[in-house]
């Protein structure tokens, strides 16, 4: 079974990371943990809240890839959210091993948040 994932590079000095550590995200590859918080997506954007706060916000490109949905159904309605480092090449051919680079680097942070499917 496929577990969906949604990555996003972090902005360029953010101190974001650090926040989603005090609110309990783990750095990538370490320990998943549900939290306060969930996905919004809708046709026009993509939102992540942590708490009562807006993390993310993507009207670029709010489309989700074949199966997603059924990934995210089949863990009752929950995704796993990466946040990587600035810069990082998320869409690069060779991501596969800068993702294996960046476990347990503290720049990075992930949880297991609920999905808000469209209206």
């Amino acid at each position: 079974m496929s577990s969906p994932i949604l990555i996003i590079a972090a902005s360029s000095g953010s101190t974001l990371v650090a926040q989603l550590h005090q609110h309990g995200w783990h750095p990538y590859g370490s320990e998943l943990e549900e939290v306060d918080g969930e996905i919004q997506i809708t046709l026009d954007q993509l939102v992540v809240i942590v708490g009562d706060r807006i993390a993310f916000r993507d009207a670029a490109n709010p489309l989700s890839p074949p199966g997603w949905w059924e990934a995210v159904d089949l863990i009752k309605g929950r995704c796993i959210v990466v946040f990587v480092p600035a810069g990082t090449a998320v869409g690069d051919p060779s991501f596969g091993d800068v993702l294996r680079d960046l476990i347990d680097d503290p720049a990075t942070a992930q949880a297991l948040l609920r999905v808000e499917h469209p209206a």
